[in-house]
């Protein structure tokens, strides 16, 4: 609201009659305290609190870092340490939504998810509208381009085979073929 007052007193600013030192002045008030203030109340990753922690190295550091996640210290295995923006986040497989079983009583059945339990870094490209990973696919990558690419060349050669493809047209028809009819075309 105090962003629209201040949009409000700006256009009323703006729109008077020879006051271009006061549109300025105005502007700039308005630039310094409400376009600038998005920018100084950012927060670092290091000022959030969902942030990884450092790649853990020791057994207990692991052990933190799986409690940390709500999984099993043998199944927690955090991501490779050359990949240093993921910190003690752990390594999930690669299983899509659709993979898993419909029929488990999901906290949240249209995701098919637990409530807090750890998405893959990819998740965004695992949902059931994208790309499904660990289901069995029933034509492989290159069959579904092999089968595109014979339905286009069977086209292809149907269309050449063909030959002529134009159809033949018909006069123009007019109602009342007694009367002048006027139309727009050029004279040759």
């Amino acid at each position: 609201m105090a962003a629209l007052a201040r949009i409000k007193v700006l256009s009323g600013t703006l729109f008077r009659r020879n006051a271009s030192p006061l549109i300025i002045r105005e502007y700039c008030k308005f630039i310094k305290n409400s376009a600038f203030e998005v920018i100084r109340n950012t927060k670092t990753p290091a000022d959030l609190e969902n942030t990884p922690d450092a790649f853990p190295k020791t057994k207990e550091e692991k052990e933190k870092a799986a409690a940390k996640y709500g999984m099993h210290p043998v199944e927690y295995k955090p991501m490779p340490s050359d990949q240093r923006y993921c910190g003690d986040y752990p390594d999930l497989p690669w299983i899509g939504s659709e993979a898993r079983d419909p029929f488990y009583p999901w906290d949240f059945p249209h995701l098919r998810r637990n409530y807090e339990e750890p998405v893959h870094m990819q998740y965004d490209i695992m949902t059931e509208d994208r790309y499904e990973f660990g289901v069995r696919q029933h034509v492989s990558d290159l069959q579904g381009a092999l089968i595109y690419w014979g339905i286009i060349g069977a086209l292809a050669v149907l269309y050449s085979i063909s030959g002529d493809t134009s159809q033949p047209l018909m006069e123009k028809q007019y109602p009342y073929s007694d009367r002048k009819h006027y139309t727009f075309n050029l004279i040759e």
